[in-house]
């Protein structure tokens, strides 16, 4: 499957900002990231910290980081994302912070006190699911957040195995110091995963 063509279709076909980027509408947009960014800020406080929005899209997290904390609300902030037309959407919106059109399976990661990955993990491979997990991890000097499809009933398979991928982040986060939220979504899970300090 062609991400970059799974993007550039629900660009065109998306009904508001967030179909755009494939969420279901703002609403559930709304609801993930004010969780995602609450759960990061209550294990990391986010005030101080250098953050990197991996798969940024338009550029949307950043009103929730602003909330959370006192402005400046963090040290730094780049968002990437594969699609050049996110990015300068991005950019028009939020022209104050820093933005690049980058592919994170190849192109070099930026060095951060804390990830977030939103969505970024959805179409890839298991294989190339699982090394953008870990590029972004080694990348991260504090944290790593991120969502995963989780518990997938046949009708919610993709191109890849959901349930191999499952098993692998399962195996990944072993031995990591992890917090989980579930309950929000049947067939999804937001980890928190920490270094040693």
């Amino acid at each position: 499957m062609d991400i970059k063509q799974v993007y550039a279709d629900y660009a065109k076909n998306g009904l508001d900002s967030a179909q755009q980027l494939g969420w279901n509408n703002l609403e559930t947009q709304d609801q993930y990231m004010k969780m995602m960014v609450n759960l990061v800020n209550h294990h990391v406080p986010l005030k101080g910290r250098s953050v990197h929005d991996a798969g940024c899209g338009y550029g949307d997290l950043i009103p929730y980081l602003e909330k959370v904390v006192d402005h400046p609300p963090i040290a730094s902030y780049v968002g990437t994302d594969l699609m050049g037309e996110s990015i300068t959407e991005a950019k028009k919106r939020h022209g104050a912070y820093h933005f690049a059109c980058v592919n994170l399976l190849t192109d070099p990661v930026p060095e951060v006190d804390v990830t977030i990955c939103m969505g970024a993990l959805a179409f890839h491979k298991c294989s190339d699911a699982m090394w953008l997990l870990e590029r972004l991890w080694q990348h991260s000097r504090i944290a790593l957040a991120f969502n995963c499809w989780w518990d997938l009933t046949p009708e919610y398979q993709h191109h890849w195995n959901a349930q191999k991928l499952q098993k692998r982040v399962q195996s990944w986060l072993n031995g990591k110091m992890t917090v989980m939220v579930s309950g929000y979504e049947k067939t999804e899970r937001m980890f928190l995963v920490r270094k040693q300090s």
